[in-house]
């Protein structure tokens, strides 16, 4: 029996014929690290550097060492939350399972909606915007918008979401969550060269290209008009979309695969002791450019397996800028380096440069730590003392006792 189990755990890790596999690094969280449940089904980046997951033990907050739960005790209607959305004012919505709607503004649950207030179900499966900005709401009974302060059924009307505009300056929306449509001479309207398009999924790639799933096919959409790839061998199952910050699309179908698209070809994640790709629901890109993956094992991080050396080329930093005493992802390529007698640096697009004009953080100086708190501030610890790189970019130094 075991080693039936162990052939058919293999097949299901199998990528698709005549996709290549790729390796890749994978960072899980789950209950052991802080997680109320293991079980993930949303994540987004809000505007004040937080990742928040939506898990069947409530909302956390995540500054990428240590989880805050928002649950029942914190004033959640509902223990697990479905959906997560960010209002332009910084108001965080959270959809829940049999709770309704709830409202986190200045570090507390507010109001919570309910069919009492027009939704037409509590349970919020998913939240987007419409192409007017407001706020609309996936339930099991349909799909509402809120409308001062009420929720109005979209019945009959079902509004467009997740409305965004690539590099040609085309609008695309997706109809009921699901159908994809172009806005031209003030209405929307089906796009031809996409066929039946159902059970679609869509996002914006940074370089401005949309990315289009539908019916087996991933579409691409910029100046040049409409492009099309044939997807190998993977079911049409509930499918998410996102590109990472090297230009890869990467699609996942739920608890089924993944596939990744670039340079004009598939290929998966190969499998290892910890990841297997079939575990996948979701994938997100987050607006810093990080891709996340959601799971009934946890949250993953993925980046890709690319291990190269690097150093500093100032020509006026000493040689022992390159004895490193600490380093910091700050973002996705963009590192904090602590060195051992050149002081402090940061490393974008390939190349060092001074963090700071002030002396006592440049060269002799030498760096022992780097640390992001959990308010997003960054800490410096040096041969001259410890300093704070502030949330809007600002050096202080930090005065300790004698």
């Amino acid at each position: 029996m075991a080693w039936f189990l162990i052939a058919i755990c293999a097949l299901l890790a199998l990528p698709a014929s005549g996709v290549e596999s790729v390796e890749m690094l994978f960072r899980n969280w789950s209950t052991r690290e802080g997680l109320p449940h293991n079980r993930v089904r949303d994540v987004i980046r809000t505007r004040d550097g937080f990742i928040w997951l939506a898990t069947d033990g409530g909302a956390v907050r995540f500054d990428g060492a240590n989880f805050e739960a928002i649950g029942l005790a914190e004033g959640l209607s509902s223990p697990v939350v479905l959906a997560l959305k960010e209002a332009r004012d910084g108001t965080l919505w959270l959809g829940t399972l049999g709770g309704g709607l709830c409202v986190w503004q200045d570090g507390r649950i507010g109001r919570v909606f309910t069919i009492a207030d027009g939704l037409p179900s509590n349970w919020i499966s998913g939240l987007d915007r419409d192409e007017e900005g407001r706020l609309v709401a996936s339930t099991l009974g349909g799909m509402a918008r809120l409308e001062n302060e009420k929720f109005v059924p979209a019945d009959g009307d079902a509004p467009v979401v997740g409305v965004t505009q690539d590099a040609s300056g085309t609008r695309f929306g997706l109809l009921a969550g699901r159908y994809v449509r172009r806005w031209d001479g003030g209405e929307w309207h089906v796009v031809p060269e996409l066929g039946p398009d159902l059970t679609a999924a869509m996002t914006l790639a940074p370089d401005g290209r949309l990315w289009v799933i539908v019916n087996g096919v991933l579409w691409s959409h910029d100046q040049g008009g409409w492009k099309s790839n044939l997807v190998p061998d993977m079911p049409t199952a509930h499918m998410s979309i996102a590109v990472d910050p090297d230009g890869t699309v990467w699609l996942a179908f739920h608890r089924v695969g993944m596939l990744g698209f670039k340079n004009g070809k598939f290929v998966t994640p190969a499998p290892s002791a910890d990841f297997a790709p079939d575990m996948v629901e979701l994938v997100i890109a987050t607006g810093d450019g990080q891709v996340w993956l959601t799971s009934s094992q946890g949250l993953y991080r993925m980046t890709p397996s690319d291990i190269r050396t690097v150093v500093i080329d100032d020509p006026s930093a000493p040689r022992v800028a390159n004895n490193l005493g600490g380093l910091l992802e700050m973002a996705p390529g963009e590192y904090l380096i602590a060195t051992q007698g050149g002081g402090f640096y940061k490393w974008k697009d390939g190349r060092a440069s001074r963090l700071d004009d002030n002396p006592e953080l440049g060269a002799g100086i030498y760096g022992n730590i780097v640390f992001r708190g959990s308010g997003g501030e960054i800490w410096l610890g040096s041969s001259k003392g410890l300093y704070e790189i502030t949330a809007d970019g600002a050096v202080r130094r930090i005065n300790l006792p004698e």
